[in-house]
């Protein structure tokens, strides 16, 4: 018995280390596009357990609703955490063969010109004030009328201020402040491709958005660490 797990302990030393790193390099890499669809089916599964979890609240049960609603919280943001740094974790990684490549988001805020997310947004609201009838026919209040010079300069200033965020029309903006293409990549959709006929010599800065089934919300990720 020893001669044979002494045979078997050798046989498992004796693996050329070169044959591991093989192996290894040969293992698949998650593509971005893999990879949003793995969170968009991790999301799924989240929404059933919490849709199962409410169900077990008893009626007028408020402090059984209280902590329902509290483990769900922190379901919520365990994932989005997790999603998170996966999605930092794959700027790391190199082009892939599905054509994305994460190297173009350094351009923007590390190579090219250094700034902070504060510097992109403040780039992204003066570009809207110095062109404002780019954007204020496309905005609307709640009752329907559309935005005065003063609801406009407002709208701006809680773009630069504040954690408020629009979407298609402050991409535009911020592609043509920093006169980058932008590509916006999301489940279910083509690409959305902003200035990409005007910039033609940058290579584009890539965003993936991310529509969540339950409250954390829509958001763009740029993919980078902040």
């Amino acid at each position: 018995m020893a001669d044979s797990l002494e045979q078997a302990a050798s046989q498992v030393v004796d693996v050329p280390e070169t044959t591991i790193q093989q192996e290894a390099n040969d293992a698949p890499i998650e593509t971005l596009e893999t990879l949003l669809a793995r969170h968009r089916a991790e999301e799924r599964d989240l929404n059933t357990k919490i849709i199962n979890l409410r169900k077990t609240i008893p009626k007028n049960n408020k402090a059984k609703k209280r902590e329902i609603s509290s483990r769900i919280s922190d379901m919520e943001y365990h994932l989005k955490q997790s999603q998170d740094e996966e999605l930092r974790r794959y700027h790391g990684t190199p082009d892939n063969d599905d054509g994305i490549s994460l190297d173009a988001l350094h351009k923007l805020t590390v190579e090219e010109e250094p700034c902070t997310y504060l510097d992109l947004r403040k780039a992204t609201a003066d570009y809207m004030r110095q062109h404002p009838d780019d954007f204020i026919p496309f905005l609307y209040k709640d009752n329907g009328d559309m935005y005065s010079a003063d609801d406009f300069e407002q709208y701006c200033s809680d773009i630069e201020s504040t954690a408020r965020w629009g979407g298609q029309m402050e991409i535009l903006a911020l592609s043509n402040a920093k006169q980058v293409p932008i590509h916006v990549v999301q489940m279910g959709a083509p690409v959305l491709k902003v200035n990409d006929d005007t910039f033609v010599a940058k290579q584009p800065l890539k965003l993936a958005y991310h529509k969540h089934l339950y409250s954390l919300g829509a958001h763009y990720n740029s993919l980078l660490d902040n």
